[in-house]
């Protein structure tokens, strides 16, 4: 399961299993699909599964990326400024999806990509989690030592 050249810098588990562009079988560890049009700038930063395992949502150093996980096509693509610790989560209904990047971090419609909020941490300092609650009301990320919340899309 090892591969040498390969630098991996997340991995995900789904119904199907995904690892850096490619979904794989867990027990097997044979590739069931590789993401189509993988331009990627270096290895995934992070990635994550939909609520309901048909989509996933990667980033790396110059874009953020949702692809089909059935097809392996990419639904939307935007350039982004992956340079920090960056964290990626879906809201529980599949809706929306957050980031964070550093200091900075932003909510967008999952069906397009269209932000709507962006934040950042109140002393500067990167974040360190990120996460929705189950009834998807608010999102939390965590910053040197300290939660935050932000009010989610209705």
């Amino acid at each position: 399961m090892q591969s040498p050249d390969v630098s991996i810098k997340s991995i995900a588990w789904s119904p199907g299993g995904a690892d850096n562009g490619e979904i794989r079988d867990g027990l097997s560890d044979q590739t069931i699909r590789v993401m189509d049009d993988y331009s990627h700038d270096g290895p995934f930063g992070a990635e994550g599964w939909s609520p309901d395992g048909k989509e996933i949502i990667s980033v790396d150093l110059s874009d953020l990326v949702i692809w089909d996980a059935n097809t392996g096509a990419t639904i939307w693509k935007t350039p982004f400024d992956g340079n920090g610790n960056i964290f990626i989560s879906w809201s529980p209904d599949g809706k929306y999806i957050a980031w964070t990047n550093d200091g900075l971090g932003g909510m967008a419609t999952a069906a397009s990509g269209a932000m709507i909020e962006s934040f950042q941490t109140s002393d500067g300092i990167g974040f360190d989690a990120l996460a929705w609650p189950p009834h998807g009301h608010y999102i939390a990320a965590a910053s040197g030592g300290a939660i935050q919340l932000w009010q989610a899309p209705s």
